[in-house]
């Protein structure tokens, strides 16, 4: 009669640990990345439209946080406005420009971007930025 295959209980552990770590590969594809989330969505209007598409690439590249530009008519998470409210974004062509955002309108990233953009790297992209025509914006 043969005996029953007996495991040690150093084997046993070893063997729990593979199914864990088997189990956690095996779910990481339903568990959402860090890129998957919902992007900040910045509304600016026609004479600022270029610059503002430059600084949300720049963001992006910078910080891993996707940001995109929206339409200026769809519900976005910040504004650039001429109204004197707001954040002082940037000066251009006539005058400043703020960065608003609209009520209930909410986004982690939000107060990223705006210190981003108050930062040593916002201030250089804007300066660094020519527009079409030679459109030339200044930092606040």
């Amino acid at each position: 009669m043969t005996r029953p295959h007996r495991i040690s209980a150093g084997r046993r552990r070893r063997r729990a640990r593979w199914r864990a770590a088997y189990l956690v590969l095996v779910a990481m594809p339903w568990v959402p990345a860090r890129g998957d989330e919902t992007p900040l969505r910045l509304a600016a209007p026609p004479p600022a439209r270029a610059l503002v598409a430059y600084l949300l690439t720049r963001f992006t590249l910078k910080t891993g946080r996707r940001a995109v530009l929206s339409a200026p008519t769809t519900r976005a998470h910040l504004q650039v406005t001429r109204a004197a409210a707001g954040i002082p974004a940037f000066r251009g062509p006539g005058g400043d420009w703020f960065l608003t955002a609209p009520p209930g309108a909410r986004h982690d990233n939000a107060d990223r971007f705006v210190n981003w953009l108050r930062g040593t790297g916002g201030r250089n992209a804007i300066a660094a930025f020519r527009g079409q025509g030679g459109v030339v914006f200044r930092p606040p």
